[in-house]
């Protein structure tokens, strides 16, 4: 599992509506995105990740409406909970 808070990267005001895929790393084109998930009002986020063993490498995709996308790569542990310890921050595209 992945759990994380999205925040706006200039006022640091939690981003509510985000979207979260999380993806093998690296990964063919096309592989599909193995979870993802809704955020919640307060910007947190929680994606639970598929069954492996040993450890994995994944790719943290955050999207919104109006925001360009934030990218994390990380690597977890099978059967550990991962908390991003950086906060994931997205700006808003310019128009």
């Amino acid at each position: 599992m992945i759990l994380g808070r999205v925040f706006h990267a200039v006022i640091r005001d939690p981003l509510a509506q985000v979207f979260v895929l999380v993806a093998r790393y690296p990964a063919a084109q096309e592989d599909p995105p193995l979870a993802g998930g809704a955020g919640r009002p307060d910007g947190s986020f929680e994606v639970e990740t598929h069954v492996f063993t040993g450890s994995a490498t994944l790719l943290v995709i955050v999207r919104n409406d109006g925001f360009a996308e934030a990218l994390r790569r990380v690597e977890v542990m099978a059967g550990r909970c991962l908390t991003l310890a950086d906060v994931v921050t997205i700006r808003s595209r310019r128009r």
